[in-house]
């Protein structure tokens, strides 16, 4: 809705003709997405900094997060699967949860910790010991 605004102000400010279009308000459905802490993105962050989740554990948490929201969908067989919907402005579309968590990993390949610990060049050495001391050290994929 911003953006649709902002291009209309715009318009009248530079004199441009234009006839004005009626828009929804998606902000209910973009907080369902990208709210802090109760949004699918939140969840999906806070399930992929906790141990042993998978995209079904990742499914679940969405569900018991969003399921109060009018936007969101997921009947009995879509939860089974691991999917939910969103009722979007032209309709349902669904999402399935499959490859959520790996996708949102931000992991290390397997190796390039040793790579860089014994690397001569001071500052990706350097960088190896950051990594292994700070609190948030990386994962590493197969």
């Amino acid at each position: 809705k911003f953006v649709f605004k902002a291009e209309q102000a715009e318009y009248e400010e530079e004199g441009i003709g234009w006839s004005n279009i009626d828009f929804p308000d998606n902000q209910d459905r973009l907080d369902l997405i990208e709210a802090k802490h109760v949004g699918i993105f939140s969840v999906l962050d806070e399930q992929c900094r906790l141990p042993k989740r998978t995209d079904q554990t990742f499914a679940k948490a969405v569900h018991d997060s969003c399921e109060s929201n009018e936007f969101y969908v997921a009947s009995r067989m879509q939860q089974s699967k691991g999917s939910f919907a969103i009722v979007h402005y032209a309709g349902e579309v669904e999402y399935d949860s499959t490859g959520f968590i790996v996708k949102n990993k931000d992991e290390l390949p397997k190796g390039t910790f040793d790579l860089l610990s014994s690397s001569r060049v001071a500052l990706l050495s350097e960088l190896a010991c950051i990594l292994e001391s700070s609190n948030e050290a990386p994962s590493i994929s197969s």
